[in-house]
C-alpha cells in the first residue's frame, strides 16, 4: 500500500511565499513548510526523509555542485535531483547509484519517479547506503586532503615526485 508522500520544505528561499500560496489554492494537505532550521538540526531533518532534493537551474549545473549533496549521502539517503542530464550531480548519482536525476521541465517524470519511490519500487536503504559508503571512499577529509596534497606536490615538484 502506498502512503501518502509529504513534501517538507525547509528554508527561507526567494520563492517561499509563492510557493506556500500555490499550496493554499491546491489546497495540498501533504505539504509543510518548515522555517530555517539551525545547522545542528540539519542530521535529524535529513534522516527523517526517505529522500532529499537537490535543484540546479540551466544557468548553474555546469559549475556547481551544492554542498547538500554531501550532506544527504552522509544521511545514507538517496538523493533525488532535478538538474540537466549533463550536470556533475546527475553523473554522480549515475556513476555511484545513489540517487535518481531528473531533467528541469519534466513535471511528469518526475512525478512518475516520486510514485514509484512510494510504491516501494526502488531499494531506498540499499540507494542511500551506496551514497554514504561513496563519500567516506572519495570524499571523505582524508581522502580530498590526500588529494590536495598531491596536487600542490605536483605543482611544486612537477609529475612523478610523489606517485605512489
Amino acid at each position: 500500500a502506498t502512503d501518502t508522500v509529504r513534501f517538507v520544505i525547509v528554508g527561507e528561499g526567494v520563492r517561499k511565499a509563492e510557493l506556500q500560496a500555490q499550496a493554499e489554492r491546491q489546497k495540498l494537505e501533504n505539504v509543510l513548510f518548515l522555517p530555517y532550521q539551525p545547522r545542528q538540526a540539519l542530521a535529524e531533518m535529513l534522516a527523517a526523509a526517505d529522500a532529499s532534493l537537490v535543484t540546479l537551474n540551466a544557468r548553474s549545473y555546469d559549475t556547481s555542485l551544492p554542498s547538500k549533496t554531501f550532506a544527504i549521502m552522509s544521511s545514507a539517503r538517496p538523493i533525488l535531483a532535478i538538474t540537466p542530464a549533463d550536470s556533475e550531480i546527475a553523473h554522480l548519482l549515475e556513476r555511484h547509484g545513489c540517487g535518481f536525476n531528473v531533467p528541469p521541465d519534466a513535471p511528469d517524470r518526475l512525478a512518475a519517479l516520486i510514485e514509484k519511490l512510494a510504491a516501494g519500487d526502488y531499494p531506498l536503504q540499499q540507494i542511500g547506503a551506496a551514497g554514504r559508503e561513496v563519500l567516506i571512499k572519495e570524499y571523505s577529509r582524508q581522502v580530498c586532503t590526500a588529494a590536495f596534497e598531491r596536487l600542490i606536490s605536483k605543482a611544486v615538484y612537477g609529475p612523478g615526485q610523489d606517485d605512489e
